[in-house]
């Protein structure tokens, strides 16, 4: 099930894009050069760039449909890397000595746990389920 309300969808996609910017330039202020040994830097600079283009695709997009991804292989690449991010985050949090995996202060709480949750929760209600062939996953190794 899928919420297939285009104004909602387009508001949705745009907060996350600026809570993946926000949560990127606190990243960067707090870290500069070093801020890329990150996976969460990574994440944070193409979900704000695809949830931009997104949510301008789901508003201006006369034949689309809210329930399609802009880009599916991108949805699908930044949907893994919130997972793992996510995957990391409670690794580093359960067990001290993992915690240089993961960027500290506002920034790494908004990019390891609050962008993550946006993504899938994007995922989660605002695509359809089902319409993946097997051969899909496996695109963005092409």
């Amino acid at each position: 099930m899928y919420i297939a309300n285009r104004p909602l969808s387009a508001g949705y996609k745009i907060f996350t894009a600026l809570i993946a910017w926000v949560s990127l330039w606190f990243l960067v202020r707090d870290y500069q050069g070093s801020s890329v040994q990150f996976l969460a830097t990574f994440v944070a600079l193409l979900s704000g760039v695809y949830f931009l283009a997104a949510a301008f695709k789901v508003l201006f997009g006369h034949r689309h449909h809210p329930w399609r991804a802009f880009c599916p292989v991108w949805h699908g690449a930044l949907l893994l890397g919130a997972l793992l991010v996510l995957t990391t985050q409670v690794v580093a949090s359960a067990f001290p000595a993992a915690a240089i995996l993961t960027p500290a202060g506002v920034g790494g709480l908004i990019a390891s746990l609050i962008l993550p949750l946006l993504i899938i929760f994007d995922w989660a209600l605002f695509s359809a389920k089902g319409h993946w062939r097997l051969i899909d996953p496996w695109y963005w190794l092409c």
